[in-house]
């Protein structure tokens, strides 16, 4: 285990310092996007959803990375890098400043219908 680690530490020190600072940042990210994810999931049981339900949120937002993630290592492996990661920063600074103004969030706003329409017999 300490072999594998300080090899792991050798090889981050042989990257631009560009490629570290990226790197670091989307550690941070993931960090942070965990916070709110586990908030919703408790504000989600606090308003009466069930596991299920919670989990649907969940999984549309795994199934979401994943569609998203696989055509970005295609056009990765074809384009330079960088100009790449700075468009997309750029993009998800610019969507993430937004978040608050979106007046839905789609599958959110799905699962609160369906939980309407199961709860008045329409289902």
């Amino acid at each position: 285990m300490r072999l594998m680690l300080g090899r792991t530490l050798e090889d981050v020190r042989r990257l631009r310092a560009e490629t570290r600072r990226y790197l670091i940042g989307s550690a941070l990210m993931g960090a942070a996007f965990s916070v709110p994810w586990t908030l919703l999931n408790l504000y989600l049981e606090r308003l009466g959803f069930t596991n299920t339900e919670i989990g649907s949120v969940q999984a549309a937002e795994a199934w979401g990375r994943a569609l998203i993630a696989i055509p970005a290592a295609f056009l990765l492996a074809r384009r330079r890098t960088t100009p790449i990661l700075a468009g997309t920063a750029a993009l998800a600074a610019t969507a993430y400043f937004a978040l608050p103004w979106i007046p839905s969030f789609g599958l959110l706003v799905a699962v609160i219908e369906r939980r309407r329409r199961r709860a008045s017999g329409a289902e």
